[in-house]
C-alpha cells in the first residue's frame, strides 16, 4: 500500500490539530507557523525548541495517529515514525506546490 492510498497529502495538510504550542488548527496552520517562526528567528531558530518545547513533532504525528493515517500506541505516538515523517513531507512538498 502506497502512502496516496492511505491519506493523500491535501487530506493530511486539512487533519485537525489537537492543543498545540503554535496554536494552530491544522497540519498545513502548524507546518505554515514553522516555517514563519523559522524565517523570523532566523540564526537563532531553535530547531529543538521552535515553539518552547522540544516533542513538537508528536503534536503532528497525533493528529496522524488520531486520524488513522498511520498506526500508533495509546498515547497517539507513531508505531512507524518513517512513514509519517514521508507522509508530512509528502504534504510540504504539496503545500509548497512541488
Amino acid at each position: 500500500m502506497t502512502l496516496e492510498e492511505v491519506m493523500n497529502p491535501s487530506e493530511v495538510l486539512s487533519l485537525p490539530m489537537q492543543e498545540n504550542d503554535a496554536g494552530a488548527k491544522t497540519i498545513r496552520e502548524y507546518l505554515v507557523k514553522l516555517l514563519e517562526t523559522l524565517w523570523q528567528e532566523h540564526e537563532c531558530f531553535n530547531a529543538k525548541r521552535p515553539f518552547g518545547f522540544s516533542g513538537w513533532k508528536y503534536d503532528i504525528y497525533a493528529s496522524l495517529v488520531q486520524a488513522k493515517a498511520i498506526g500508533g500506541d495509546a498515547h497517539l505516538h507513531p508505531t512507524n515514525q518513517e512513514e509519517a515523517d514521508a507522509l508530512i513531507e509528502a504534504a510540504i512538498r504539496t503545500l509548497a506546490n512541488v
